[in-house]
């Protein structure tokens, strides 16, 4: 047996390769069995969002909270977006004498990239960790508990209104990011740059058409949804004290910000594909 046992002992370099398979494996399991996790609470809240009875002032609420409390937020994020890109492409563009079409191109990645995008960092920024940190907070303090004990349904009551609210104040936000940003470009093109008004938006119309702006709605959707669906998620998953929800609301920032990179280039590909296959020939 002692023979049998040296013999499938493995050697030095065997047993650092397998440590280091093993600290590979393990992160990789985890992160899979998180994103199970996750995709498993977005049904629920799916399901959960097709009953009949909903808690329509609890969405009027959190429309207020996601909404309008964070419209200065996009309107100044919009102004200083849309400078910057003005100052930018007007530089470039300069050296190949096609200032004219300096609204056109501001426009057109206003409203197709950075407006959806700009507008989701904001709010992940924003109400997710606010949303991860008040569930949290709720679910430490056993609130979430007594309201299974009232028989009130803690996904109904507390995580569809958020998730309805954000869709909607995500293409709303969406809108006002992308005519405030388009605007800062004119404004700073016209007061900093001294490009005439009408060169500026004389090829706008021709750059920027109707499956654009959709295209743009259609990724803030999605935006909403991952937002609204990772914040709860986390809020709801907080076991321990304050130092876990804290933990928590660092880990809803952190997954907002690689999965709405993510999920924009993931979106912009398909967006691509759908345009050439349908539209592009046309």
């Amino acid at each position: 047996m002692e023979q049998a046992a040296e013999k499938t002992e493995l050697s030095p370099a065997m047993k650092k390769l397998d440590r280091f398979a093993a600290g590979i494996a393990q992160p990789v399991t985890d992160f899979l069995e998180e994103m199970g996790k996750l995709v498993a609470f977005f049904i629920q809240i799916v399901k959960t969002s097709y009953s009949r009875k909903q808690y329509w002032d609890v969405v009027q609420y959190q429309l207020y909270q996601t909404g309008w409390r964070s419209v200065p937020i996009a309107v100044l994020a919009g102004v200083f977006v849309g400078g910057i890109f003005a100052i930018q492409i007007y530089e470039n563009l300069l050296d190949f004498g096609a200032v004219a079409m300096l609204g056109g191109i501001s426009a057109s990645i206003t409203v197709r990239e950075v407006g959806p995008l700009m507008i989701a960092l904001l709010l992940g920024g924003r109400i997710g960790a606010f949303t991860a940190a008040e569930l949290g907070t709720m679910n430490v303090t056993d609130q979430i508990d007594a309201m299974r004990c009232l028989a009130t349904d803690p996904v109904k009551y507390l995580v569809v209104p958020r998730f309805y609210a954000m869709i909607v104040m995500s293409w709303v936000l969406t809108i006002i990011g992308i005519v405030i940003g388009v605007l800062g470009a004119s404004i700073v093109s016209m007061v900093i740059l001294d490009v005439n008004p009408y060169l500026f938006f004389s090829n706008v119309a021709s750059l920027v058409d109707l499956y654009s702006f959709i295209s743009g709605l259609v990724k803030s959707m999605f935006f909403g949804v991952l937002i609204s669906t990772v914040s709860c998620y986390y809020g709801f998953h907080v076991r321990g004290g304050a130092e876990e929800v804290g933990r928590n609301v660092n880990k809803t920032v952190v997954v907002l910000g690689i999965g709405l990179l993510g999920a924009d280039y993931i979106l912009a590909v398909l967006n691509d594909a759908i345009y050439m296959a349908f539209f592009a020939a046309k």
